[in-house]
Parts: C-alpha cells; sequence; structure tokens
C-alpha cells in the first residue's frame, strides 16, 4: 500500500508495545502506541484515501508517520531503562524481521 502525505486523524487506545528500527540498528525499546487508528493520505493516483487500521498495522502507521515528522520511536519512552541493547544474535533477528 502506498500512502502519500498520510496523516493520522484519530487514535483510539493504548497498548504498550516493544519496538525496533533499523534508524537505530541493535536497539529496542517498550512505549506505548493507539490500539487503532485512522488515517488520511493520497493513494499513488493521487486520489484522497481514509482508512481505519488496528493492532500491528495501527502500529506501522504510527511508526512510519513519525518518521516523517522527524520523531523516532525513542522519543516516545518513559524513560532510558525502556531501552536497550540486543544481543548479537537477537540483532540479527531483528534485521530480518524490519
Amino acid at each position: 500500500r502506498a500512502l502519500i502525505n498520510p496523516e493520522i486523524i484519530r487514535r483510539e487506545g493504548e497498548r504498550v508495545v516493544e519496538e525496533g528500527c533499523l534508524s537505530i540498528p541493535g536497539y529496542r525499546g517498550e512505549l506505548t502506541r493507539s490500539l487503532k487508528v485512522r488515517v488520511r493520505a493520497l493513494d499513488r493516483n493521487g486520489k484522497s484515501v481514509r482508512f481505519k487500521a488496528e493492532g500491528l498495522l495501527a502500529q506501522a502507521l504510527e511508526h512510519e508517520t513519525d518518521h516523517i515528522n522527524g520523531i523516532l520511536y525513542v522519543d516516545h519512552l518513559e524513560s532510558h531503562d525502556k531501552l536497550w541493547k540486543l544481543e548479537p544474535q537477537e540483532a540479527v533477528g531483528q534485521s530480518e524481521a524490519n
């Protein structure tokens, strides 16, 4: 799915998730993301689209929209204690998963 200029226009609920990012390789953190989001964007043809997402898709949309806005997942951490370095074998799995 290609989204141009996506905006999250509504968030519902909260859940604690574990996240990593190739922008900060070798680390993961625990943060709060929305259970559900409503998104407005343009599709690849320039047509306005709106849709709802929940769970992992909602998390991915928040994560990627944050990137567009210059925000990384570490900016959402409650404290530095919520960020940890992965062991080398875990970091290999993270690269494969992302």
